[in-house]
């Protein structure tokens, strides 16, 4: 506006009731939420300034995956003063994907009616950019060996997992080797719902389903939201 604030209110202002109105709304923020202090950038490296997050929480979503491609952006800064904004100023909203603390967990457990739902977010990758030498916590990227140990961590504490993977190719309508090869992986970790990001267009959406008879529903990308 004429004072120099952001505002992001229109962006959910025709879906906020929706919003509100889940036992537990997710969104996949795009790019980091460093603050003006990192200056305000679009593409290729991006950075949003704090107003982004206060309108993602007046909007009703409880769940930020924050793990993606563009988390990176603005190195150690961006990823400390993102996860610092939102502990800060809104303890109760759980953010996943980026860390600014070794002792944060990977995963965030929800209980409902008696079930313990888990909650992961992982990125493929950083575009390259490398994760802080003294914080290779910062972001849960897919590395096989990990996932893998997370997952089973989990096996015993939750009824129920869902991984957002952030994976893919960008604008490809159909999947990808590595998005069937992580699916793969999930499968066999006992994981049950899969929602992908990244591509920025709708994939398929398919139900996995193992010699055991166990199943995995996939979403491999939901497209974009705005």
């Amino acid at each position: 506006d004429e004072n120099g604030v952001y505002h992001y209110d229109s962006l959910f202002q025709n879906t906020k009731e929706k919003i509100e109105s889940a036992d537990l709304a997710i969104v996949n923020q795009e790019v980091i939420v460093g603050g003006e202090e990192l200056r305000i950038t679009g593409y290729p490296t991006f950075n949003a300034p704090y107003e982004l997050a206060d309108a993602l929480v007046d909007a009703g979503f409880d769940i930020i995956c924050q793990g993606t491609n563009h988390a990176l952006d603005r190195g150690k800064a961006g990823i400390v003063n993102c996860d610092s904004y939102w502990e800060e100023k809104f303890p109760d909203i759980v953010v996943l994907g980026i860390h600014n603390d070794e002792e944060e967990k990977p995963y965030y457990i929800y209980e409902v009616g008696g079930k313990k739902i888990a909650f992961f977010n992982y990125t493929y990758g950083t575009n390259g950019i490398a994760l802080p030498n003294d914080m290779p916590y910062a972001v849960d990227i897919l590395d096989e060996q990990k996932v893998i140990a997370d997952l089973k961590e989990v096996e015993e504490k939750a009824d129920f997992t869902i991984v957002f993977p952030h994976w893919g190719t960008e604008y490809n309508l159909s999947t990808d080797s590595m998005q069937k090869k992580w699916a793969k992986i999930f499968m066999e970790n006992g994981v049950d719902l899969v929602i992908g990001t990244h591509p920025h267009v709708i994939e398929s959406v398919e139900m996995l389903e193992d010699e055991q008879g166990n199943k995995m529903l996939v979403y491999y990308s939901l497209g974009n939201y705005v």
